[in-house]
């Protein structure tokens, strides 16, 4: 069996020339409150992107998981973090993704304070 040989890039990835995460899609904020809070955000975002990749993913694991199984006095306070965290998110990617993901952002939200209502209406 024959080895392929290794693309040649298409650009030079430490020179001018570099091509960073962003697909095109995305847009320099619009609004002062937009271009405020993603200047705010960026010195966490960077900390999140720096942290191992299991970081994120934990700490909605875990805010769900005490979300739905912690007494009521502990799970609401866990849920709007996590529809807080989640907000945020979507927030900052917002002007990055098209209309499925969007909605799906947005319908994620929305079960996880529904339910922290549920959880209020049900003691």
């Amino acid at each position: 069996m024959r080895a392929l040989p290794h693309p040649k890039p298409d650009h030079d990835e430490h020179g001018l020339n570099h091509r960073t995460w962003n697909n095109g899609r995305m847009s320099t904020p619009s609004s002062p409150l937009r271009q405020r809070i993603t200047k705010v955000s960026y010195p966490y975002v960077a900390k999140l992107h720096a942290a191992p990749k299991l970081t994120l993913p934990g700490i909605t694991l875990f805010l769900a998981l005490v979300g739905v199984f912690a007494p009521v006095p502990v799970g609401i306070p866990a849920l709007v973090l996590l529809a807080l965290l989640l907000g945020w998110l979507a927030f900052l990617s917002w002007p990055a993704v098209t209309t499925g993901p969007r909605f799906l952002r947005i319908f994620s939200i929305l079960v996880i304070l529904l339910f922290a209502v549920s959880r209020i209406a049900t003691g």
